[in-house]
């Protein structure tokens, strides 16, 4: 600490018996401030100084700030597969009415609204067969297309706001092939499961969003520096929701979707690595 009347320096000595061993160094510095010792000695100090202060700017680089680059940015530049999804599926809700369109008229020619929701389905209303007649038939997008369809407009805003929450933060900080690789994978696990369980006579991104919240929910758990995050509220509610529709309490859901989505997205949490590659680097404003 430096007096105002005259330069001074506290020294701190480490240890206790080499107090008397620093005093006399301090003596002999007195003596002789400018021996060529300690000029050398403080050309060292310059040098190391700079050479920390080089490092902390290189370390500096390769920082990223979350706050400012991931989350102050802008919706459609943090997560836009995400909302891309989500415009999808509420102009497909447009198109078939939220799976209320229907053939006016047996006669006439199914309509464009009727025709595009029979073929996003998991099987086709033209198609007479089991629910597996169209996938036979080698039409395998229906494997995940019915989870584009939703049945009213709690159903789909819920769902969309379940797609923003989990796989908009999974996009955030993992990317977004990451995010897309396991929406893809467990809404087909869960209507898989609907139908082989129940039928094939469903609709709704549900079992993708369970995949997705089964997922975080474990790699929260076994891979804490993927940065993903639920909270226990919303681990309560979905799992109840999930207990509740078993229980037929809330009657007309694809509780099977529900579940199978949610197995296949815990047992990626655990089998997949910490593979950096899926890291996509959020650009700088």
């Amino acid at each position: 600490a430096e007096n105002q009347d005259a330069p001074a320096w506290a020294i701190w000595v480490k240890e206790e018996d080499q107090v008397p061993s620093a005093r006399a160094a301090l003596d002999e510095f007195r003596q002789e401030p400018q021996a060529e010792r300690y000029r050398a000695a403080s050309h060292e100090a310059s040098r190391l100084r700079e050479a920390e202060q080089r490092r902390r700017a290189e370390a500096a680089q390769n920082i990223r700030h979350v706050r400012t680059e991931i989350f102050n940015r802008p919706a459609t530049k943090r997560i836009p597969v995400t909302l891309a999804i989500v415009v999808l599926c509420v102009v497909l809700g447009i198109l078939t009415q939220l799976g209320g369109v229907r053939q006016a008229n047996p006669t006439e020619p199914p309509s464009f609204g009727l025709r595009l929701y029979s073929a996003l389905t998991f099987q086709s209303g033209f198609v007479p067969g089991n629910g597996w007649a169209s996938i036979r038939q080698g039409q395998l997008w229906r494997l995940f297309t019915p989870a584009l369809l939703h049945g009213g407009p709690l159903h789909l805003a819920f769902n969309m706001l379940c797609l923003v929450v989990f796989g908009g933060q999974i996009e955030a900080r993992r990317g977004w092939l990451l995010m897309l690789f396991l929406l893809v994978v467990t809404a087909v696990a869960g209507n898989v499961g609907q139908c082989l369980l129940v039928s094939p006579y469903f609709v709704g991104m549900s079992g993708g969003v369970y995949g997705l919240f089964g997922y975080i929910m474990v790699r929260q758990r076994v891979a804490p520096q993927d940065g993903l995050r639920v909270s226990g509220q919303n681990i309560f509610i979905l799992l109840v929701w999930l207990v509740l529709g078993f229980a037929n309490v809330i009657p007309g859901i694809a509780n099977y979707a529900h579940l199978f989505g949610l197995l296949m997205g815990i047992a990626l949490a655990y089998v997949m690595p910490a593979n950096r590659s899926w890291v996509r680097r959020a650009p700088a404003d």
